[in-house]
This record gives structure tokens, C-alpha cells and sequence, in this order.
């Protein structure tokens, strides 16, 4: 059942799962680098992405579809991964993205084509699942092409957290190897035996209450995911200070984490911990001892090439700039819990309740604004973790400058509805270009939305009915949607504005 990619080092035959990470957009990066107190490049207008080990492109289309005024460039070694992000482009009609079929060790061997320079480069995943000498190729790829000022985004598997499961997964690999089937079918051939052996009282799992928990929601993920997770040649966890170091020899330093809560301390660290944390002075044994007080088991860190913290006064003009736009079902009040690392964290409705009744009552709030408000203005610094913990939640996700051109989006989100629909998918992502994200959708919102994007234009209620979970209230879903989803769809480009905003 071996699968390997042409070099003996990665599965291809089984191919990844399409997938989306909000974490990786540039609107997203550009956000937090500059909460961080450091400028981003120009998220519009000719920005360059580069997304290394795209899987089946499924991120990277979307995202070119949702900024169609910066060029993307997918690269992977598995030929069925190019060739489906290629037919998702061309189906899309997305011209703005360049699907590359090409492996890292032949990349860095060469002089690099028509690759690069780009302002962004992201990995999210493969970075964990490649030999050592594939990541240095990786390094000497993104020193060759990432240009003065760019940022990196890379999501790995990290230490400690996830040092306990290396034992498991050996005994995953070993055991889907000997079965018949394809590598997902052996993936969750494993995790069922692993289940036996939770089951049975095996010491494993009664030291490592942890490994438990993850092993019931490994089984609860698709196929084709648990193949990749977990059944590579190369499955290592990484410590954040050898990638620090490793980043820092091409001139890239740590900003900070994709994940907004994870650069505030006191949401996503014990208590206790603060007093040690302050007598370290060295960034790298920092982020180690931060992996260790959260018993990290994934990281996505952003770098910079050449980074230069912003003066303070720089620091709150770029702030100041700042847009957040609402997303469907945020609260229009009171305050907020945070599921965090540490547990639940509560934030005060003083501080989030302006904050959300302005984005209700106008669909979204610039913090220019509201730093100039007396209640809010002695504390620019809380409004800044305010506003960063408003993206987390999903309550609200940061705003491009200029608006985008809307029509390459509604042209995939239409086959995008379509395809999942007739796949029996229970959910797809729409893009949305105001904010140069996507947002997902269940099925009965899939519904809507091709109703609502027709020509002409069908009948909402008759659309979603057959999609409605069962038991579900028809008049109270449509009640909610009206009120909630398209509210937010119309003023995030997923589908035009209509007089009034009635459903039809």
C-alpha cells in the first residue's frame, strides 16, 4: 500500500483533501503583522503569493478568486493536485493563478524559472511531513524568492504537544502498510485498532489521557486527510527555536503567530507562567518556553524578511487604517467569551459592546475611529487586542483597503455551490472579495445562494427546502437567514445587494 511521490519521500497517490485557512490570506497576514507593529506588504495591487505544497489548490483559487488584483502562483509535486487546481481555475474562470507541478529538491536545483520574487510565501502542513533535506531546499527556495519585506506563513507540527504521539503514529504507518486499499482506507484501518488498544486498557493511553481525545477526533476527519496526517515517511514534529534559527539565516524574523489569541499572554498562557517568561530575554527559548506552558501541538508563525518594528507613532497610524467587516451571526451585544488554550476567557461587555453594536448597526468598524472615542481612546492598546480577538472569534475578519472586482468570485462561487451540491458535500467555501477571504457554507446555504445568484432568480424557501437538516423549522432557518447571512453575503460580494434586501 505504499504510495509514494516520485522520489520515495511523500504520498501522492492518495490525494489531500481541498481546504481553506482564513490564516493564510493576505488581507489576514497583512492584519496581524501590523498589530505585531509591523508593515505588511500592500495586501492589493499587484501583490505576488506563493503557496508551496497547494494539495489540490482548493485555498489558493479561492484566494485568487477573492484578490483578483494580486497573482498567485500553486506549486506541487503530485500531478492529480495540479491538475484538479488547474480544472478548479479554468472552471472558475480565475486567470490570476499559475499552477506549477514541480518538487522542492528539483525547485532549488534550478535557477527558478518564472518563479518569484513574491511578497508572500505560505506552507501549511508539508513543512512537518518532508525529510530534513527537503526543508533545507524549502529554506533555500524561500531565501531565493521572497522578496525585501515579504512574509513567510508557516503551519507545522510542533513540540511538545505533539512528541507523545510519535509513538502512535509509527504504530498508525506500521499497521495501515499491511492492509489492502488505499492509504485512507489504511489510515482509519489504524486509528480503529488504536481505538481497540484505547479500549483495552493500554498503558499508551493511560499516561497520555490526551492522546485519547485526539485519537476520537483523528476518526471523526476525512480519509484523505488522515492519509497525509499521518502516514507520510516523514512525520516530525518541529521545535520552534530550530526554526527560528533556521529562518533567521536567511534574514527572516518571528513576528508572531497567525492565531491572534496566541500573541496575547494572558489568553493563551497560565497564569503562572507570566513570571517566568520574564526573565527570558532571548525571542527563541521565549516561543519554547510559551510551546511548553500551552503544550503546543501545531504552530503558524509568520516571518519577515528584513523586519523593522514601527516606530509607536507609525504603529497607530497603521493601526488607525484598520477595517474590520462583520461576518454572519455576530453578536449585536454585550460581551464575548473566548474558548481559549487557558479556558474560557471572558471579555467585558464595556470594552465589546460599542464594538459590536457598531459593527450591527453598520456592517463594519475602523479602529480610527473608535480610538477617538473617550471611552476607548485611553486604552488604543486593549482596542488593539480587541479588535485581533474580534477576527478570532469569526465575529468580524480584517477589510481590504479598496474594493475588488466581484465578478471572478460569484463565477467560482457558482461552481463551487454546484459541485458540492451534486457531490453531496455538506459544505463549501464562497469567496468573498471585499475582505479577500471565503467564508463557508452548509448545504441549505448553498441552496440560497445559487437562488439568489440565478438568472433569473429563484424562490429561496423552494430552493433550500431539500437541503434542510430534518426536524429543522423551515420558516425559522429562512427567518435567521434573512436576518443574519445575506445581510453579510450582499456586503461581502458573495451575492449583489438587492433593493431592500428581501428574500425573493
Amino acid at each position: 500500500m505504499a504510495e509514494h511521490a516520485r522520489d520515495g519521500t511523500y504520498l501522492t497517490e492518495t490525494p489531500y483533501v481541498g481546504t481553506f485557512h482564513r490564516e493564510m490570506t493576505p488581507a489576514w497576514l497583512g492584519a496581524v503583522a501590523i498589530a505585531l507593529g509591523h508593515r505588511p506588504p500592500e495586501p492589493s495591487g499587484g501583490l505576488r503569493y506563493c503557496d508551496l505544497g497547494c494539495g489540490p489548490g482548493m485555498g489558493t483559487v479561492l484566494m485568487a478568486a477573492a484578490n483578483p488584483d494580486a497573482r498567485f502562483t500553486a506549486i506541487d509535486v503530485n500531478p492529480q493536485h495540479v491538475a484538479q487546481a488547474r480544472a478548479l481555475a479554468a472552471a472558475g474562470g480565475i486567470g490570476n493563478v499559475q499552477v506549477v507541478e514541480a518538487g522542492f529538491a528539483d525547485l532549488a536545483a534550478t535557477a527558478g524559472g518564472d518563479c518569484g520574487p513574491f511578497d508572500i510565501i505560505a506552507l501549511h502542513g508539508v513543512f512537518s511531513w518532508i525529510p530534513a533535506g527537503l526543508r533545507s531546499d524549502v529554506m533555500a527556495l524561500i531565501d531565493r524568492w521572497l522578496a525585501p519585506g515579504g512574509l513567510v506563513y508557516l503551519h507545522y507540527m510542533a513540540h511538545p504537544g505533539l512528541a507523545s504521539f510519535a509513538a502512535g503514529q509509527m504504530l498508525l504507518r506500521r499497521f495501515a502498510a499491511g492492509r489492502t486499499g488505499d492509504a485512507g482506507t489504511g489510515a482509519r484501518a489504524g486509528l480503529d485498532f488504536l481505538q481497540r488498544l484505547a479500549d483495552a486498557g493500554a498503558g499508551y493511553f493511560v499516561a497520555h489521557p490526551e492522546e485519547r481525545r485526539r485519537l476520537a477526533n483523528a476518526r471523526t476527519q476525512d480519509a484523505r486527510y488522515l492519509a497525509h496526517e499521518f502516514l507520510n515517511p516523514t512525520w516530525q514534529p518541529l521545535h520552534v527555536a530550530e526554526v527560528m534559527d533556521a529562518f533567521g539565516g536567511i534574514g527572516c524574523t518571528y513576528l508572531g503567530s497567525a492565531d491572534p489569541s496566541e500573541n496575547i499572554d494572558s489568553l493563551s498562557l497560565p497564569g503562572g507562567t507570566s513570571a517566568l517568561l520574564a526573565e527570558i530575554a532571548d525571542p527563541a527559548l521565549r516561543e519554547t518556553v510559551k510551546d511548553f506552558a500551552r503544550n503546543q501541538s501545531y504552530r503558524r508563525d509568520i516571518y519577515q524578511r528584513d523586519a523593522a518594528a514601527l516606530a509607536p507613532h507609525a504603529h497607530m497610524e497603521a493601526l488607525s487604517s484598520a477595517t474590520l467587516a462583520r461576518l454572519p451571526n455576530a453578536p449585536r451585544k454585550g460581551g464575548l467569551t473566548f474558548n481559549t488554550r487557558i479556558g474560557a476567557v471572558e471579555g467585558s461587555a464595556e470594552l465589546f459592546s460599542p464594538l459590536l453594536a457598531s459593527l450591527a448597526a453598520e456592517g463594519r468598524i475602523g479602529f480610527g475611529n473608535l480610538v477617538r472615542r473617550p471611552e476607548l481612546a485611553r486604552v488604543p492598546s486593549l482596542l488593539n487586542q480587541a479588535f485581533q480577538m474580534l477576527s478570532w472569534s469569526g465575529c468580524a475578519h480584517p477589510l481590504l483597503p479598496r474594493a475588488a472586482d466581484a465578478a471572478p468570485a460569484r463565477r467560482l462561487n457558482l461552481h463551487l455551490a454546484r459541485q458540492a451540491l451534486e457531490a453531496g458535500e455538506s459544505q463549501a467555501w464562497l469567496a468573498a472579495p471585499p475582505i479577500g477571504s471565503a467564508l463557508p457554507a452548509d448545504r441549505a446555504q448553498l441552496a440560497a445562494f445559487l437562488a439568489l445568484a440565478g438568472t433569473p432568480s429563484r424562490a429561496v424557501a423552494e430552493a433550500v427546502h431539500p437541503h434542510l437538516p430534518p426536524g429543522t423549522d423551515a420558516a425559522a432557518w429562512l427567518a435567521v437567514f434573512g436576518r443574519e447571512i445575506l445581510p453579510a453575503w450582499q456586503a461581502l460580494g458573495i451575492v449583489p445587494a438587492r433593493d431592500g434586501g428581501a428574500l425573493p
